[in-house]
């Protein structure tokens, strides 16, 4: 019985929508620069004629980049990294779909890679010097909510870019 009890509490919280994915900013940096990384080495690899699942990498970090904008908003982190964090998000879904549609064209397969490496570069550049920064709110009054474009869904839209494994 306490592991039924258990389980079922474990499957609660797995299942329960948070807020935001990451307790810090500084979390959501890290996870960022990471995700960063590891899709810029898996299009290298690609590149060079293995076989990594980039497509997958890519929707793994649109939802990385996705948290760590929801992150900024409830954390009242920077306002521009929010901005870019949304754009990142939305961007690798885009490249995964050009990644999709390059599959019978080498040049363009590899044209795609190269973007998809540049993104994960791209991460890891914006986020070290973010963090090296610090943020500071002189007034103490938080930064609005973000006046970016509308937040982009990635789940949503890896579903009906037929991304998603089913």
């Amino acid at each position: 019985m306490k592991r039924a009890g258990l389980i079922g509490m474990c499957l609660f919280l797995a299942l329960s929508p948070a807020a935001y994915a990451f307790d810090t900013v500084d979390a959501a940096y890290s996870a960022v620069y990471r995700a960063g990384k590891g899709l810029e080495a898996q299009a290298e690899d690609a590149m060079r004629g293995e076989d990594p699942d980039v497509a997958a990498a890519l929707v793994g970090f649109s939802k990385i980049a996705a948290e760590a904008r929801d992150t900024m908003d409830a954390l009242e982190g920077p306002h521009d990294l929010r901005c870019i964090f949304n754009g990142m998000s939305e961007d690798a879904i885009r490249r995964a779909e050009q990644l999709k549609a390059a599959a019978d064209d080498a040049d363009a397969r590899k044209a795609a890679l190269e973007d998809i490496a540049f993104l994960g570069s791209d991460a890891t550049l914006v986020v070290p010097e973010s963090a090296a920064e610090g943020y500071e709110d002189p007034a103490g009054e938080g930064l609005p909510p973000m006046e970016c474009d509308a937040k982009f869904d990635p789940v949503q839209a890896a579903d009906l870019g037929g991304l998603l494994a089913k």
